[in-house]
């Protein structure tokens, strides 16, 4: 009877020792594949056969993949720092991530060698205070001088902000000593505001200006000269802030969106995403690089499906602002506008867009008139957009997609044969954040993207064009091509800069009526492997109208939808039978309504630049189909 009951209060006695411990169960099958074996034991009882939990987190070593760490144990709460909190396997998911562990980052080396010298130049907003006349320079020492002055631009111009990038100079840091102004004679008066200067990104040099320039009166310097010298300091900015530019919405998905800014200099950028502003939390460090021009783009993840969410960008530690963001959906139709031509300062129409309340917008090429393919010049002119006011903050909160067409690639009507494509690849890359190609060993700006049951194939109809006698090249073709067959969207929308008809282009040989047979295999494609549900979107033409294009045997009509000009000259509409509505005379933009639930339908709407409704066309999914 002894022996009995010491027996049962022992095992009472254990009992209640593994409840105070936190041990688990004996009984619970361990998950082998979760223990991390450098960080926990591999007998994971005692000699007694208690099991063990070193960080006292409630899971024994045997279940949990870190017993060292007690915020680590299966079910725990997952946070952005590239560890797997809950012992599935999986890093960061489920919350708002940047693909790298949300990391910090350390600042760049500035010891070596200055490769990169940028040099911005604001010009007051007053009276004449501006000038085009090509002489000014500024010179970091003696022998380092560097003309202020782009081609394909007016530079130096009533309140603009100019930058200048001088690119493999291999300057010796010790040589660089002072900052001077000077103009040559008989220039044009002028009146700077700020001068800035960044080596390889350091800010080097900042000073706010109050002086006239020019050679011609007694009151105006031909040579001005910082009596601090470079200063290789610039804790202020000629912008006012850190974030010149930006942020802009890029692509967005059904579990992320892609943000975009640009610093006036290599600075520390911390990005915070939340439910609300009080629940921001940072998911992303970096330092912009110079050889960027200091724009980045970034991925945010783990955002869920048709979720809304807060943002805001740190620069130095001081908060440029909070905005709103929101994923897409995994299923259903949306909103989208589109438009092309962009070239007036004025631009009223997007007052009218924003209205109209989109859940995207397209830019459909001539998104800027630089007609350069050279790299300052593009640049400038992708900031030009970005500083028009109503555009700018358009673009904060609403995603963006984009392709080009010749007046923002190199010139034009301009095709493949430019020597100056991979400079505008270049730069559209770095300003537009549409997430990368479509294919990494075929350059170009197409691309594919999803919202719900909605795709969009972007087509570069410019870096490829007439190589091989076709509009896109052989690669992009064949990649259009499977990528439509392939897709599950029910409506396809295929954007091109140009447009497809003939008598859409006023006789001038810029359109894919020009390359029949990219045009045959196209329509061909859709009738030999049933694809519906094809529309196509265009620009160029300075004019919005709709048409529905003739099919080859077998298909069905191609509705084609231009938009054009968002703030650009007119041209008039023509008489012919395969245009269904125009407008012409004025600015515009195409609005789409998007519906895939019940019966199947695209609603597509031209308004002007005041938001007044000039036609509507209902296509239903029934009249986009391949004959059995």
């Amino acid at each position: 009877m002894i022996g009995a009951l010491e027996a049962v209060m022992l095992s009472l006695f254990l009992g209640l020792q593994m409840a105070c411990t936190g041990s688990v169960a004996s009984d619970v099958e361990p998950d082998s594949e979760a223990v991390d074996s450098e960080d926990s034991p591999v007998d994971s009882s005692t000699d007694t056969g208690e099991l063990i939990d070193s960080d006292q987190d409630g899971f024994a070593a045997s279940q949990d993949c870190d017993d060292g760490d007690p915020s680590i144990f299966p079910g725990a709460t997952e946070v952005c720092d590239g560890v797997d909190q809950n012992c599935d396997g999986q890093v960061d998911e489920g919350v708002p991530n940047d693909g790298a562990g949300c990391q910090d980052a350390s600042p760049p080396d500035w010891t070596g060698d200055v490769d990169i010298v940028h040099v911005t130049l604001q010009i007051k907003d007053v009276g004449y205070a501006g000038t085009d006349d090509g002489q000014t320079e500024v010179c970091l020492s003696e022998g380092d001088c560097f003309p202020l002055k782009k081609p394909d631009w007016n530079d130096l111009e009533r309140g603009v902000y100019d930058v200048y990038v001088s690119e493999g100079q291999g300057l010796k840091r010790s040589g660089l000593n002072q900052v001077t102004l000077r103009t040559g004679d008989g220039s044009d008066r002028m009146e700077p505001a700020c001068l800035q200067v960044s080596l390889d990104g350091q800010p080097a040099h900042c000073r706010a200006l109050d002086f006239y320039m020019g050679s011609d009166n007694d009151d105006e310097l031909a040579t001005w000269s910082d009596p601090d010298g470079l200063t290789w300091s610039c804790e202020s900015s000629c912008w006012g802030k850190g974030l010149s530019h930006g942020p802009t919405l890029g692509t967005v998905d059904a579990d992320g969106a892609t943000i975009w800014y640009r610093t006036d200099a290599t600075r520390r950028v911390e990005v915070f995403v939340g439910r609300d502003d009080a629940a921001l939390s940072r998911v992303h460090v970096s330092y912009p690089s110079a050889a960027d021009d200091f724009a980045e783009q970034l991925r945010i993840g783990g955002l869920g499906a048709d979720q809304s969410w807060r943002y805001a960008i740190d620069v130095d530690g001081v908060r440029q602002g909070i905005w709103d963001l929101k994923s897409a959906p995994e299923t259903g139709g949306l909103r989208f506008a589109f438009g092309s031509c962009s070239k007036y300062d004025e631009q009223p129409v997007w007052d009218a867009i924003s209205a109209w309340e989109p859940d995207l917008f397209i830019f459909a090429g001539d998104n800027h008139y630089a007609n350069s393919s050279d790299l300052g010049a593009l640049r400038q002119h992708y900031r030009w957009g970005l500083e028009i006011e109503n555009r700018g903050s358009f673009l904060q909160e609403t995603p963006t997609l984009a392709t080009w067409d010749d007046h923002d690639f190199t010139g034009n009507n301009t095709d493949g044969t430019e020597a100056g494509k991979d400079v505008a690849l270049r730069v559209f890359h770095e300003y537009q954040p549409n997430g990368g190609g479509a294919l990494e060993s075929t350059p170009g700006v197409f691309s594919e993207h999803r919202y719900g049951d909605v795709a969009f194939f972007l087509l570069d109809v410019r870096y490829h064009r007439g190589l091989d006698g076709s509009m896109l090249g052989e690669q992009q073709e064949l990649w259009l091509l499977d990528a439509m067959q392939s897709s599950t969207a029910t409506f396809k929308f295929v954007v091109s800069g140009s447009q497809y008809a003939q008598v859409g282009n006023q006789g001038k040989e810029d359109s894919w009526y020009d390359f029949s047979d990219s045009w045959t295999r196209l329509r061909q494609a859709i009738v030999d492997n049933k694809i519906d549900g094809v529309l196509l979107l265009t620009g160029d033409i300075h004019r919005s109208e709709f048409r529905l294009l003739d099919p080859v045997s077998g298909g069905y009509g191609l509705p084609e939808l231009t938009s054009s000009p968002l703030a650009s000259s007119h041209s008039g509409c023509r008489d012919d039978d395969g245009q269904k509505d125009c407008s012409d005379g004025d600015d515009y933009f195409v609005g789409v309504s998007v519906e895939t639930q019940g019966t199947p339908q695209v609603t597509a709407s031209i308004y002007r630049w005041d938001g007044q409704l000039q036609h509507s066309w209902e296509i239903p999914l029934s009249e986009l189909q391949v004959a059995p």
